[in-house]
């Protein structure tokens, strides 16, 4: 049900949605070849042949210059989706409750920023997670074997992770339903309490969220020096080469980093399309 919601405001600004996310396909593919061309240049200089510096500076004024006319067409793509979904439902919607109409419309923002964001995130997650491990193996197959074992611990911890994030998110969205009622009432204890639910509840996703960083970031070290001492058992390597390797496992660690993330957002956008479509 909430993959059809998302398909069916897809459908309907499928020209738009395309534009925007070929151009972000286009900005991430840039990103992934600045530490080749970065590689070419040190050695470059090395060599003192400075020409590959003329071509990382073009390729970067690409990158960038996509990279800006994205944000600016991204803008006016999603605030068009945003106001056709907000007209749509308060057209449609019979319910008389004023909190729960005003909530929705509130919670329509999140979905139309996952579409904005968060799928980019995913995609960019994505590409960087398989364009690193491709660009990693033509330095090494054993840190790329590395990499795809430490995916298995990351995946494991992401699922639960998100169950607990959907049910936190579940919470927090059945408070904010009430929101506009509770302060309309003007019973201050009665809004105390509401308020204090919720700063309960987004301590409790504050907290997950450290814990997760913590487990992410000792996967993270278990790679990068295991990635090290891998390429330093292989002898001798060029500078431009580990230069080259550490940027893309960084890369690859921020594709990992946005694993458990887009598990949590697509916990709360399903309760979400769930609420605002009953």
């Amino acid at each position: 049900m909430e993959a059809n919601f998302i398909k069916g405001i897809v459908n309907h600004h499928r020209k738009n949605l395309l534009l925007t996310y070929t151009l972000v396909l286009i900005e991430k593919l840039g990103e992934l070849s600045i530490p080749f061309f970065l590689v070419l240049s040190i050695d470059g200089l090395i060599k003192q042949n400075f020409i590959p510096i003329l071509y990382l500076v073009v390729v970067y004024l690409i990158w960038a210059t996509i990279g800006t006319i994205r944000h600016r067409y991204d803008t006016k793509t999603y605030t068009n989706i945003y106001n056709q979904v907000v007209f749509d439902l308060i057209g449609n919607d019979k319910d008389p409750n004023t909190s729960k109409i005003a909530a929705h419309a509130t919670l329509i923002r999140e979905v139309v920023d996952f579409m904005e964001f968060d799928m980019v995130y995913i995609a960019t997650a994505f590409i960087n997670i398989i364009g690193a491990m491709a660009m990693i193996a033509t330095y090494s197959i054993d840190v790329v074997l590395l990499c795809l074992t430490l995916m298995v611990p990351v995946l494991y911890l992401s699922k639960g992770y998100g169950l607990s994030m959907r049910e936190l998110s579940q919470k927090k969205n059945s408070e904010l339903e009430k929101q506009v009622d509770v302060i309309s009432n003007g019973n201050i204890l009665e809004t105390k309490h509401h308020f204090n639910i919720l700063r309960i509840i987004q301590i409790r996703i504050s907290n997950k969220e450290a814990t997760n960083y913590w487990q992410l970031q000792l996967v993270s070290l278990v790679l990068l020096i295991g990635s090290l001492l891998i390429m330093g058992f292989k002898g001798a390597v060029q500078a431009g080469a580990l230069v080259a390797m550490w940027s893309y496992l960084l890369t690859f660690l921020n594709g990992l980093e946005i694993i458990p993330y887009s598990i949590q957002r697509w916990s709360n956008l399903k309760d979400i399309i769930n609420r605002i479509r009953k």
